[in-house]
């Protein structure tokens, strides 16, 4: 889990960074992190949207309701290097995050008043439940969204982002996870769809081939093809195509990877 400090110059310093770079870190992203090995030269062009102002709104009593029930389970993602982890949330209010290679670590959780708090004896971090984490990742520029997050530290102490559950997936600050049970509902056997990312990047693979990608308000347009025979992916962005194997990506249920990047099918 990731914890969000109050502002300081520096932080402040960083974000401005974080904002100039923000378009060239995300087309190298798509380009050359999901890609086999294609060592071509970017040509991606990028469709940036004007900076979101960013505001949230509470759950209400009955968001809030349904949250505390759904929480309940185990929850699977990803990190931004591919590996496996999951959060178990307990019906008295213990939760444990297991990952692969690491010693598990146990936290206890509270809901109150709309707010989710985990804490251990190294860390804490409260979540505003609201559905403007929908999204979220995908909507705001890089840079923004921590720029507000610290904004609202000034108001939640040790706020972590915003938490929401919708069509089996959570969104929780900067990351999404997937409802364990959920995973097998899907066939595989088809890439057409919407797809969120571990990151709260999204996809959308149309069934004319064209392809959509966004991520921190960046939106990159192309068009792909897909082989189930032969098990390959073909992505092609800006003239610009990556080629993928059985050994760089596949489908499992409802999760896709492409790549170390993960993603999960949405109804």
């Amino acid at each position: 889990m990731t914890e969000i400090k109050k502002s300081g110059k520096k932080i402040i310093a960083v974000i401005q960074i974080l904002l100039v770079i923000s378009t060239a870190a995300c087309a190298m992203f798509i380009v050359s992190g999901c890609s086999s090995g294609n060592s071509e030269k970017d040509e991606t062009t990028v469709e940036t949207q004007a900076p979101t102002e960013f505001s949230v709104t509470p759950a209400d009593d009955k968001e809030i309701e349904s949250f505390s029930k759904n929480v309940i389970g185990t929850w699977q993602s990803y990190t931004e290097e591919g590996k496996a982890y999951t959060y178990t949330f307990n019906k008295d209010g213990s939760l444990l995050f297991k990952q692969d290679g690491k010693v598990d670590q146990k936290y206890t959780y509270t809901f109150k008043d709309g707010l989710l708090t985990v804490i251990n004896s190294k860390h804490t971090h409260v979540y505003q439940c609201s559905k403007d984490a929908v999204g979220m990742m995908a909507r705001l520029h890089n840079g923004e969204w921590q720029n507000d997050f610290v904004i609202m530290a000034e108001k939640i102490d040790n706020f972590g982002g915003c938490v929401y559950i919708e069509d089996d997936i959570m969104y929780m600050g900067e990351k999404c996870l997937c409802r364990d049970s959920s995973i097998k509902k899907f066939d595989g056997k088809s890439i057409e769809g919407d797809w969120v990312g571990a990151v709260g990047d999204t996809v959308n693979f149309a069934a004319d081939g064209s392809y959509t990608y966004v991520k921190n308000a960046d939106k990159y347009s192309g068009k792909y093809a897909v082989d189930f025979k032969k098990y390959t992916l073909d992505i092609t962005i800006a003239e610009n195509t990556n080629h993928h194997d059985k050994e760089t990506w596949g489908i499992s249920g409802r999760i896709l990877h492409i790549g170390k990047q993960y993603y999960f099918k949405l109804s």
